[in-house]
């Protein structure tokens, strides 16, 4: 497979995580889990340790998951820019 489709491929999956980060229904879903979460953490007695640190990682996976879709969408942002240089650095070769 070519730099260039690689980079193609790449493009795409930051369009698709794009489209996801911008989707009204997935944001509500992330703020009502993590309002949730929240929620449940405020309501734990301070004594249990297991349930806070458990509710801790609930909220540390959940922001994981929101990280991974911008850094997705960022590296398809670069891939568009690399491809744009590649057909100018082509066109000029011809």
């Amino acid at each position: 497979m070519s730099d260039e489709n690689k980079l193609r491929e790449i493009k795409q999956r930051g369009d698709q995580a794009k489209h996801l980060l911008e989707n009204p229904l997935l944001n509500k879903a992330f703020e009502t889990v993590s309002n949730s979460l929240m929620q449940k953490l405020k309501e734990t007695p301070s004594g249990d340790e297991d349930a806070i640190l458990d509710l801790h990682k609930c909220v540390q996976m959940l922001e994981l998951v929101q990280e991974c879709l911008k850094l997705t969408m960022i590296k398809g942002i670069n891939a568009e820019k690399e491809i744009n240089q590649l057909i100018k650095e082509h066109r000029n070769a011809s």
